[in-house]
């Protein structure tokens, strides 16, 4: 003879069936309610938290919780300008923190080329290019004092051999010293023509400097995301889960 099955049984089954059906869901729930998401826009802007605890991800990601106390939010993409803010993090925080990056400009790197040679290369990201144009532009300052310093000895030569031309008090002294005084007079003309050339040559690489920096302002450059995984560290440097990683 068939035994039936308890009807207590079936019910406590199908209840178990219900909550596991529907577990993934209210983990995914709690997760959202418990985060933090972070987003920047663009999208894949490498974002950095410093405070009691440091973290690194790529926008947007969600943030474990609990994260409690003041904390230094910083944001970087290439192509466009960093962003960072102070903010407070408890349980009473916004769900989501959003901000948009401000794209960097040729009349922004124009600006800074005119402040310091390199310094809108720099912030064009063109690092390697940048660091050339300080070293050059350093070198032909330094050339240019070089020179200067050069053309006022030889001026100054110059001068004192004119002095004594001048207070001569016979002329045969005066004849003596003319071959002196006259080249004195050529090296004084020489080092004021190298100065003056000297000069012209850096303040065109100067002006080089500042257009390339324009004109070839580079495009932002988009970055594809591989893997992006979230990473929170401790100051004691416990690990909590994976940093982030990414490639462009």
């Amino acid at each position: 003879m068939r035994r039936s099955r308890s009807p207590v049984r079936v019910t406590v089954c199908g209840w178990l069936l219900i909550v596991l059906a529907l577990l993934p869901f209210n983990t995914a729930a709690w997760a959202d309610d418990a985060g933090l998401t972070i987003q920047i826009s663009p999208s894949g802007s490498v974002v950095e938290l410093q405070g009691p605890q440091s973290a690194v991800s790529a926008s947007p990601n969600v943030m474990p919780r609990p994260l409690a106390g003041w904390y230094r939010l910083r944001a970087s993409y290439p192509g466009y300008e960093t962003w960072s803010s102070e903010i407070f993090i408890d349980a009473s925080s916004p769900d989501r923190i959003t901000a948009s990056l401000a794209p960097k400009t040729r009349m922004r790197a124009g600006l800074r080329a005119l402040v310091f040679p390199g310094w809108g290369h720099h912030y064009s990201d063109r690092s390697g290019r940048g660091t050339l144009i300080t070293i050059v532009a350093l070198g032909a300052a330094g050339g240019y004092l070089y020179f200067d310093n050069r053309a006022d000895r030889k001026l100054g030569d110059f001068e004192a051999w004119q002095s004594r031309f001048d207070a001569a008090t016979s002329v045969a002294e005066q004849e003596r010293i003319q071959p002196e005084l006259e080249l004195a007079r050529r090296k004084a003309f020489d080092a004021e023509t190298d100065k003056r050339n000297w000069g012209w040559g850096a303040l065109a690489f100067y002006a080089y400097q500042v257009v390339d920096a324009v004109l070839f302002f580079p495009e932002a450059p988009q970055m594809e995301l591989h893997g992006v995984q979230f990473g929170v560290r401790s100051e004691g440097d416990a690990l909590i889960a994976l940093g982030a990683s990414y490639a462009f």
